[in-house]
């Protein structure tokens, strides 16, 4: 059951860090800010979003002009509810995680 939320989160995360990139990258449109590409970001995720989730975008879209390849990160902490009390056994092996990430990125046009 954990790993199937993990991977349903990850999924979330690549959806929400495409569409991100696909938003700085597409637009021209000097209104379209980190803050807009944050938001975007964040209303893939339930409201409220997840407390630790952490929107990157690399470079700084101000800074930025045609041509440029712009990144939006996406990662949040992952807390498994079956397995949380098996993590101790797993400080080693790793297969519980318990930060996931995703990146996306494009050149801006």
């Amino acid at each position: 059951v954990d790993y199937a939320r993990a991977y349903m989160e990850l999924q979330m995360m690549t959806n929400a860090a495409s569409e991100g990139a696909r938003m700085a990258i597409i637009s021209s449109d000097p209104s379209v800010t980190d803050a807009s590409v944050e938001n975007l970001v964040i209303s893939f995720f339930n409201n409220p979003p997840p407390p630790t989730l952490d929107v990157v975008v690399d470079p700084p879209l101000a800074g930025t002009s045609s041509g440029d390849v712009v990144s939006v990160r996406v990662s949040q902490d992952f807390d498994p509810i079956f397995l949380g009390f098996f993590k101790w056994f797993d400080s080693d092996l790793g297969f519980i995680p318990s930060t996931l990430s995703y990146a996306a990125s494009g050149r801006r046009m």
